[in-house]
């Protein structure tokens, strides 16, 4: 493998997987808490990390509802932070593709 290319390892997609999962657990426990109020709509937010810890600016954060069809891309800033606001409350696939990194 060339030395410009890094991997992106198991172990950042179980970071970002966790991230989300813990970001998507929060969001449902507020939308019961807030339900009568809050609307039918919240939003997804995480940092992308590489395995040492590092945030991955730049990289391209996916989401995708294989039941409505609803897909949402947007990319890390230079801290790594992303946000889709506005997201109607369901399940979601999340992914993470960044320039130079390959999923292994």
């Amino acid at each position: 493998m060339p030395a410009s290319k890094r991997v992106l390892s198991a172990d950042v997609a179980l970071i970002v997987y966790l991230l989300a999962s813990l970001l998507l657990v929060n969001l449902l426990l507020a939308s019961l808490a807030g339900a009568q109020s809050s609307g039918n709509s919240g939003s997804i937010c995480g940092i992308v990390v590489d395995s040492t810890g590092a945030v991955v600016p730049k990289a391209v954060v996916h989401i995708h509802n294989p039941g409505s069809g609803l897909e949402r891309s947007t990319s890390s800033d230079g801290d790594g932070k992303f946000q889709f606001p506005n997201i109607p409350f369901n399940a979601y696939h999340l992914t993470v593709s960044a320039g130079g990194w390959i999923k292994d």
